[in-house]
């Protein structure tokens, strides 16, 4: 099984889903997939479908490249059973594209919560 963790780069923080392995006895982590610079996989499932459906200022690039990465993000989760929350991608739904940026920008710059 899988799940989400972050690591701190240069100062900010970055989301990977990686798994637990063994090797000659020690344990190990392969990271699967680097997410970005989301607090949580609900964060980064709940901004990717709002980017997603954005075509506005950004284009339709940015548009079409939040669809496949939202598309990995899943295919992830669904192979290696990986463990969210359903309701709070809701909840994360509910607020606006700015509110979600915001939540999460300030997160990855260390701002304190």
């Amino acid at each position: 099984m899988a799940f989400y963790r972050y690591k701190t780069a240069k100062g900010r923080k970055y989301g990977q889903i990686v798994e637990n392995y063994r090797e000659n006895g020690h344990h190990r982590q392969r990271v699967l997939y680097h997410v970005g610079p989301y607090r949580s996989l609900e964060d980064a499932i709940a901004v990717l479908e709002h980017a997603s459906s954005w075509v506005g200022a950004y284009g339709r690039d940015y548009q079409r490249g939040a669809a496949q990465h939202l598309a990995q993000i899943r295919s992830i989760i669904a192979e290696h059973n990986v463990t969210y929350s359903e309701d709070e991608v809701r909840r994360l739904r509910g607020l606006s594209a700015g509110e979600l940026e915001r939540r999460n920008s300030n997160w990855s710059r260390g701002a304190p919560e």
